[in-house]
């Protein structure tokens, strides 16, 4: 399907009705995600059990990415799904927050996880082959979610100091998912691939390369210890903030609403300025701004400094954003970016399941403040084995 050369089906028109697919998409996630362990706080879960429920999120998608892999075989089939994925995941939310049992939460949770666990992965895909195939820029997307989660965050905060509660908060981030089906049903399908008779020719994944791919393994190693693992960490520095320095959901708002709008402001910059920077010593930045935050936290430092480093994530995530996917792409063929984005997704998923359960398990034994020293050191060994992976292969290269 060839795009026209004007209006919405244009590349240009396309490309930005991605962009705001996008915003929307990621200001309805942030209005539930971002208050997710507040939330069970409120409904008067304690750690213990809050780990329980992050646990299962990472547990079913575990069990349900390889399958939805298996379905997203091509990004046109990917377009299809993910629309409607965004419509049942948004009717979970607004149940979610009606509903306190324990054990409702905990299935609606893994009913939540089925649907969600494929959308990132699927649109990261389908942007990132949009990207390819139309000479625009990734980054340009992947911005448009982190000014969506700058906008919820604030906007979220300013309306939990007034009505007291996160109910309301997480209800309208359900609603506003179920909406962005509008902008996702006008995307277009990605032009094919076609011979020189006007034929489409289907791209079939290569999954052997993949597997042989060492590079994409030690890629994938250092994602994990580096990525993954601070992920941990995230799900729990609301709740880590308000039990050592009595951060209000008011407060956390803006806290969060700073550390990404770090990201958006840091992704603006590499976008116009970064075009020449090297993603490789990029992402060993990001790393390093990971490893800064992880270690304040262990420090017995000033309120100040520790919401400071915290908000440091933003430009964590912004050299991330920047740095992985052309990566990825880089090491491995166009056709395998997709099952290499769920292979790294179902590895952080283990890894999520294990430390949101073990984080929550042990944080009442030893403390928050040990387990993110633990969690610096995981980053500290990802930091030295990408740099040394990076060195190996440029001298390889050349």
């Amino acid at each position: 399907m060839e795009m026209k050369s004007k209006g919405l089906n244009s590349i240009k028109g396309q490309s930005r009705l991605l962009q705001i697919a996008t915003f929307v998409r990621y200001f309805a996630d942030a209005f539930f995600y971002v208050y997710l362990s507040r939330l069970l706080m409120e409904k008067g879960f304690t750690e213990d059990k809050i780990g329980i429920v992050l646990s299962i999120t990472p547990i079913v998608a575990l069990i349900c990415n390889p399958i939805w892999n298996l379905v997203g075989k091509n990004t046109e089939i990917c377009r299809k799904i993910f629309k409607f994925l965004t419509v049942i995941e948004g009717i979970i939310i607004i149940l979610y927050t009606r509903l306190t049992g324990f054990e409702l939460l905990c299935v609606l949770t893994g009913l939540m996880s089925i649907v969600s666990s494929p959308f990132y992965n699927y649109l990261d895909g389908f942007c990132q082959n949009f990207a390819v195939k139309n000479n625009t820029d990734y980054v340009s997307y992947r911005m448009m979610g982190s000014t969506g989660y700058v906008a919820a965050t604030i906007i979220g905060g300013v309306i939990s100091n007034f009505i007291g509660g996160l109910d309301i908060i997480c209800m309208i981030g359900g609603i506003i998912m179920i909406l962005c089906v509008i902008p996702f049903s006008l995307i277009k399908p990605i032009n094919p691939n076609l011979d020189e008779k006007g034929n489409h020719i289907e791209v079939k994944r290569d999954y052997k390369a993949l597997f042989r791919n060492r590079r994409f393994w030690i890629h994938v190693i250092v994602y994990f210890f580096m990525i993954s693992i601070s992920m941990v960490g995230d799900s729990y520095i609301s709740t880590y903030l308000e039990r050592t320095h009595n951060i209000n959901s008011f407060q956390f708002g803006f806290i969060a609403g700073s550390m990404y709008f770090l990201e958006l402001l840091l992704l603006l910059l590499l976008l116009k300025f970064g075009k020449n920077l090297n993603r490789h010593l990029a992402y060993i930045l990001a790393g390093l701004f990971f490893f800064i935050r992880s270690l304040a936290l262990y420090l017995p430092l000033p309120a100040p400094i520790q919401i400071a480093c915290v908000v440091l994530r933003g430009a964590a995530w912004a050299l991330l954003v920047f740095s992985n996917m052309s990566i990825i792409t880089e090491i491995v063929k166009v056709e395998n970016v997709t099952p290499a984005i769920f292979i790294i997704s179902i590895g952080t998923l283990v890894l999520q399941s294990i430390g949101n359960y073990t984080f929550g398990s042990l944080v009442s034994k030893i403390g928050y403040s040990n387990l993110y020293g633990i969690i610096s050191l995981s980053v500290l060994f990802a930091i030295v084995l990408k740099s040394i992976s990076y060195m190996y292969y440029s001298k390889k290269k050349d």
